[in-house]
């Protein structure tokens, strides 16, 4: 007979990309905070600049990015990230895989948004993408279908969504940018020229909305004035009420500075302070 209080212990709630209540949204109904260049890090030893953040991708997994954006290009030795010079900065592609697949190992229930801007062949990507493992995790999403829920897409193994350059020639896993996202554009210098003006929306679409600065590059500086609550949650609310659609991308550089991560658990409903 089990003494009272002495029966098995309750199974943890389980959660989605650190939220329970993220678990039965679609990919397209949460809010994911996307690191813009998020290889380019001073922590990696990039040169000021070309750096867009502090810390490098397994710090900002472990605090909470879900979205990341590379650039990927051709060196004689092999497929690099770097940020438009590589004299300034670069990393092998195979590491920064293994960063996010190295982290996926520990944390499971996650989904990761990988979205590259790719400067090399796309065949080597895809075939560096096949040898790190990437591929066989990676979502299909058909262009105007619904998409699936994180718990389905965890559920199912598919722990990334791939974001470039695909085409007929691609895998179908290697999607194409342009027909799953819209969104505002990257020119503001100042903030005032943040707006909440976007490319023609597509069905089923993911909102990118950029909060990012560049006069005539990022800094922590200008990422200072645009990465701080009231101002940063104010301006996501106000386009997804212009606009009838949750911001899904937030882009942001030096995302550890102000409130990026908090606005984007508000936009998600989430407070983890209670």
């Amino acid at each position: 007979m089990l003494l009272a209080g002495c029966g098995p212990e309750p199974e943890p709630e389980q959660t989605c990309n650190g939220a329970a209540d993220l678990c039965g949204r679609a990919v397209d109904e949460v809010a994911w905070l996307r690191a813009h260049n998020a290889h380019s890090s001073e922590e990696r030893g990039y040169h000021v600049l070309s750096t867009n953040h502090y810390f490098a991708i397994p710090t900002q997994l472990e605090d909470g990015v879900r979205a990341l954006n590379i650039d990927v290009y051709e060196q004689p030795e092999g497929l690099y990230t770097c940020h438009g010079y590589c004299d300034l900065g670069r990393q092998p592609l195979t590491e920064v895989f293994a960063e996010m697949t190295d982290f996926l190992a520990g944390a499971p229930d996650n989904v990761i948004l990988l979205d590259l801007q790719n400067e090399a062949n796309k065949q080597w990507v895809v075939t560096e993408m096949e040898g790190a493992g990437l591929a066989s995790m990676a979502h299909v999403q058909v262009p105007g279908e619904p998409w699936p829920t994180l718990r389905e897409l965890i559920d199912a193994g598919s722990h990334f969504v791939i974001l470039a350059d695909g085409d007929e020639e691609t895998p179908a896993w290697f999607h194409n940018t342009n027909s799953l996202v819209y969104g505002t554009g990257w020119a503001a210098a100042t903030p005032e020229d943040l707006t909440c003006e976007v490319s023609e929306p597509i069905d089923h679409g993911l909102l990118g909305i950029n909060n990012v600065l560049t006069d005539p590059i990022a800094s922590p500086d200008l990422a200072d004035l645009v990465n701080h609550n009231p101002d940063m949650i104010d301006r996501l609310r106000g386009c997804e009420a212009e606009l009838g659609h949750l911001p899904n991308l937030v882009s942001v550089d030096f995302y550890s500075i102000g409130d990026t991560l908090e606005a984007v658990d508000l936009l998600n409903g989430i407070d983890f302070a209670e």
